[in-house]
Formats: structure tokens, C-alpha cells, sequence
């Protein structure tokens, strides 16, 4: 491994193992590592396709695909107990296992309402058992909630995610 890809794990993935999801500040991290803007977003599709980072654009369809992530998550639930000193958060928990069970079926993007959004059609809220839909109102939307046996109205269980492949 070169020594910008060292110094991009041990200064980038490690640290912010303790704080995915997050919103990357590129020009932050390029500096830190003392590279360009692209090749840290470059970097950060490496680890991607190497199957330790998921990375979430507003618009993936698009041109923004080249341009640097709207959030970034470690791609497995396992990878947050294995890289954090301490247990990692419940919600990310959710919603790491939502999209690592959700994303090889469907395009996934990034939302400012809702969590995520499938094939630019449906929205999807994860939550604990007792999350609303509130925040949905008036879109086209579900809440995937956790600590669910059966669902009802436009909640499914996080389990059943579990299900699809």
C-alpha cells in the first residue's frame, strides 16, 4: 500500500469509525493528508469497492457521483464493533444494516427528509420501534423500525431486510 493509502486508512477510516455516519469534509481531510481534493474522494471510492465504506450522494444518478459524498458509512454493522472503543451507536446500527442488506438490490441516495430514498422513488425512515413518521408527512414514505415482530400501517420490521438476498 502506498504511503497516502496508509496514511488515508489510519488517518481517515480509524478515526471516524467513532463518528459514521458522517459528512465528510474533504478539503479538511485533504489537507490533513497533504493531497488534492480529488484524490482523497478518489481514495474514498477505492474503499468502497473494497467493500469498507458506503458512500451516500444526494444524486447518484448524476454527476455528483464524481464529486465528493453527501455521508459515509462503514458498509457493515460488524466493521463499527470491530474499529470503536467503545459500543457504537444504536441508530447507526440500523441504518448500517439497512443499507448493507438494501443496497446491492436497489440504488440508494441520500436524503434531508427521510434517511434514504430507493430508486428515486420511495423514502425510507430507520428507527426504533416507537419511531413516527412525522417527519414523512407528505411523502411517499416508510419507516423501517426496529424492535418490530409484525408490521402495520407503513412500518416493516428492520429484520425483514434482512431477508432479501
Amino acid at each position: 500500500m502506498s504511503k497516502l493509502g496508509a496514511g488515508f486508512s489510519s488517518q481517515f477510516v480509524l478515526p471516524n469509525a467513532e463518528s459514521v455516519p458522517m459528512k465528510p469534509n474533504i478539503s479538511k481531510l485533504s489537507e490533513t493528508l497533504n493531497t488534492s481534493r480529488a484524490l482523497v474522494v478518489e481514495y474514498m471510492h477505492y474503499l468502497e469497492e473494497l467493500g469498507i465504506l458506503m458512500l451516500l450522494h444526494r444524486d447518484s444518478f448524476g454527476i455528483t457521483r464524481l464529486q465528493k459524498p453527501d455521508k459515509v458509512y462503514l458498509s457493515h454493522p460488524n466493521l463499527q464493533f470491530a474499529l470503536h472503543q467503545s459500543r457504537p451507536d444504536i441508530g447507526t446500527l440500523r441504518e448500517s444494516f439497512f443499507l448493507s442488506q438494501v443496497r446491492p438490490l436497489h440504488k440508494v441516495e441520500y436524503m434531508e427528509k427521510g434517511d434514504f430514498k430507493l430508486d428515486r422513488k420511495v423514502t425510507v425512515e430507520v428507527g426504533g420501534a416507537n419511531k413516527t413518521g412525522q417527519q414523512l408527512a407528505g411523502v411517499d414514505a416508510y419507516v423501517a423500525a426496529d424492535g418490530l415482530e409484525v408490521g402495520y400501517g407503513n412500518k416493516i420490521p428492520l429484520w425483514m431486510f434482512g431477508l432479501l438476498y
